[in-house]
């Protein structure tokens, strides 16, 4: 067809389909178009193309409908896969995971500047679960808002897999899990416990174990008197045989306490090996000693030995 003839044409109406002419295989053909088809010819360039297609560029874009993927994983061929280099050297704000979780117009100003692999925030006010891994329906694990992580079977921490380590609780002074040794907590941590069940809500320890010095534990909790049981039976804090050591500011206490179905009369032995002696120590006050049978007894009070003749009653 001429060209002078082409300028005489009507104009096809827009995104709608037709039929056209051309070669193919150097013969001609007639092709035919739907009004789909129409709309990506006549788009005004790529981006209007991808734009009625509805897909994304390869340089990336953002997505406002579900994404499915339905591949089956396979040998060295993971279903998804992040390949790129982790970004660091950013700020708190812009040094973002390489995958992140964030509802938009959250608050995203934490992130470690040394780069994050994963990442996951949450905006204020959510209630949920930042991670809950299941195994057919069951909780296995979560990450929860309220209550930190929970586990719904062992919990096994390995700090030396894949290298040296340790778990660390609290800050550079506080306790450690040093593999293959022992739990140590430093010099100015303490081991307390609460009145509350579950030791949450900021609740005050009222029994304290603390370092005083090397090789000497302390039981001590400021002003406030402090007592340790050790049982020689319990069934429920009615029945029971314990021997109490207490301490207040004026006393200390060395006593066998029972009760309940517990033994009425409990002795409190002291027992010396080989010709060790009990010491009364350096202190000028006097003392009572009775002992249950008749023998020649030696007994030190005030730094000074005395041998006492004792007979039955």
């Amino acid at each position: 067809m001429p060209n002078s003839t082409l300028g005489a044409l009507t104009a096809a109406t827009a995104t709608t389909g037709g039929l056209f002419y051309g070669t193919q295989s150097g013969a001609d053909r007639k092709f035919t178009f739907t009004a789909a088809g129409a709309t990506l010819i006549e788009a005004a360039d790529a981006a209007a193309q991808r734009t009625a297609l509805a897909v994304l560029p390869l340089t990336g874009g953002t997505l406002t409908g579900a994404l499915i993927n339905s591949t089956n994983g396979a040998a060295s061929a993971p279903v998804v896969s992040l390949t790129g280099t982790t970004f660091t050297g950013g700020t708190a704000t812009t040094t973002k995971p390489t995958l992140i979780v964030e509802p938009s117009g959250t608050t995203s100003t934490n992130w470690s500047t040394s780069g994050t692999l994963i990442g996951a925030n949450a905006a204020s006010g959510f209630v949920g679960n930042l991670i809950d891994a299941q195994i057919n329906g069951v909780s296995r694990f979560a990450a929860t808002v309220s209550s930190g992580w929970t586990a719904g079977g062992n919990i096994i921490i390995n700090p030396n897999f894949g290298g040296a380590g340790r778990i660390r609780f609290g800050g550079t002074s506080g306790a450690f899990l040093n593999p293959g040794s022992v739990f140590s907590v430093g010099s100015t941590t303490a081991i307390g416990w609460t009145a509350t069940t579950d030791g949450a809500g900021n609740a005050a320890e009222d029994l304290i174990l603390r370092r005083d010095d090397a090789n000497i534990l302390a039981q001590r909790n400021g002003a406030n008197a402090q007592t340790k049981r050790v049982y020689g039976t319990y069934t429920d804090a009615s029945n029971y045989v314990r021997a109490s050591l207490a301490s207040s500011s004026t006393l200390v206490t060395l006593a066998a306490e029972t009760a309940g179905t517990g033994a009425d009369n409990v002795d409190i032995n002291i027992t010396t090996a080989g010709t060790g002696l009990v010491n009364l120590a350096t202190q000028t006050a006097s003392a009572d000693v009775a002992l249950s049978s008749t023998h020649t007894a030696r007994i030190k009070i005030g730094g000074t030995e005395y041998k006492i003749l004792l007979s039955t009653i």
